[in-house]
């Protein structure tokens, strides 16, 4: 979780996006506390990485990553 924080720009800039306050995300960080699905999502999306990755640690390809978008409904 830090090299995601670290990614978004650090504690306070994660902390601002996701309208929290930096002691979560101190502890997110230091693994004392589970992060929840919906804020790990946002901090993927504004990280550039892939939600697997931060559940996981296991790199996407994007290969398979763009097979996956294939199949998703158009947002049209």
């Amino acid at each position: 979780m830090a090299r995601v924080i670290d990614l978004v720009g650090g504690t306070v800039r994660a902390a601002q996006h996701l309208g929290l306050n930096r002691g979560t995300l101190l502890k997110w960080r230091r693994g004392e506390a589970r992060i929840p699905l919906d804020d790990a999502a946002l901090l993927a999306n504004e990280a550039g990485v892939a939600l697997d990755w931060i559940a996981s640690g296991i790199e996407v390809r994007a290969a398979a990553q763009h097979s996956i978008s294939r199949f998703a409904p158009d947002a049209s």
